[in-house]
């Protein structure tokens, strides 16, 4: 079991599993402390995406449309489709299972992600740029920017990611896995 937090942000991640993507799925739990803002839009070009909210309420969007989402129901986001969810309620925190299929690197990223806002400030805008651009070109072909088409988004990251490699920065990324992790290494 792997958790990290993201705080001020107040969000906590646990992973059930080693970072595998090859796996068929990967699942966590996320917990948001209350009033959570969550996820910005974003797009999971690959993957499908499944909450089970076990406690509070999810509020989430959904391509233009917004749904909430109790405690003992499910949401299904298709692979392609834009995307984000809060925690609405600002007295009770947020709990969700999440399953993402296949998993991919999704893990991977998180872990990376997080612990560089944590580094930085602790929130995800706290992210330095070239790093998050080296981690994100890596993983070019499993998510998408709503609302930027690929032609400018694919250069865009080989150009950050270029200059992060010249700068040294992606040092300060871990590299992906390629298979299921090895006890021991």
């Amino acid at each position: 079991m792997i958790t990290f937090e993201v705080q001020p942000q107040g969000e906590r991640f646990t992973f059930f599993s080693e970072p595998d993507p090859t796996a068929p799925s990967v699942e966590f739990e996320f917990v948001g402390s209350p009033g959570t803002p969550g996820p910005d839009p974003h797009i999971h070009a690959r993957q499908v995406e499944t909450f089970r909210v076990t406690s509070g309420e999810m509020l989430a969007k959904v391509g233009k449309e917004e749904r909430r989402i109790r405690a003992g129901e499910t949401l299904v986001v298709p692979a392609g489709q834009v995307h984000s969810f809060c925690n609405p309620d600002p007295d009770n925190p947020l709990i969700i299972r999440i399953t993402l299929e296949p998993a991919l690197n999704f893990q991977w990223f998180m872990t990376e992600m997080s612990r560089l806002a944590n580094e930085n400030g602790g929130r995800w805008k706290d992210i330095p740029l070239l790093e998050m651009a080296w981690a994100a070109h890596q993983v070019i072909d499993e998510h998408d920017l709503p609302g930027v088409p690929r032609f400018i988004t694919r250069p865009a990251f080989a150009l950050l990611a270029g200059v992060a490699f010249v700068l040294g920065k992606h040092r300060r990324i871990s590299p992906k896995p390629s298979g299921p992790a090895v006890a021991g290494t």
